[in-house]
């Protein structure tokens, strides 16, 4: 399970001071307490938000997703996928079945073993976990993967 320091590690470039921020019940507790400086929570799903944090079922490269619960209002959205390196295949795919939302609404998709910004020009690795490579989601992956040399840790 992801820890809410890896969360906010991942989520930090996307988090802007003033930003509204919804965090989906099935998150570590402790996320809201690591946001940036000046970001404020909000507590509903169906409010206005610039950024939610949601557990996904699956993701579409295109940045559609499927989850328990979706964010209507929200502009932008981290997608969490807390799956092992073999199963990330099977939940970050081409076409999402059941998506109900839009293309493009996922900024980033976060698992215990990388963080992965979904572009137009296709998936950039953000993040690795220790004892991962950027190779391994490589190949753990059907899509190409890119990483820059801003590579962190999670």
């Amino acid at each position: 399970m992801l820890t809410a320091e890896q969360l906010a590690c991942a989520a930090a470039p996307e988090l802007l001071g003033g930003d509204a921020v919804y965090i989906g019940p099935a998150l570590p507790a402790g996320l809201s307490a690591l946001l940036t400086e000046g970001v404020r929570r909000v507590e509903s799903a169906a409010a206005p938000t610039d950024l939610a944090f949601v557990r996904a079922a699956c993701v579409s490269i295109r940045g559609a997703y499927a989850a328990d619960e979706l964010v209507p209002r929200a502009r932008r959205v981290i997608a969490v996928l807390d799956v092992p390196l073999d199963a990330l295949r099977e939940h970050l795919r081409s076409h999402c079945d059941g998506a109900h939302s839009p293309d493009g609404l996922v900024a980033r998709v976060v698992s215990p073993d990388a963080s992965l910004e979904l572009l137009p020009s296709g998936l950039r690795l953000r993040h690795v976990a220790r004892g991962v490579s950027a190779r391994d989601i490589a190949e753990a992956l059907p899509f190409p993967v890119w990483a820059g040399p801003d590579l962190a840790l999670l």
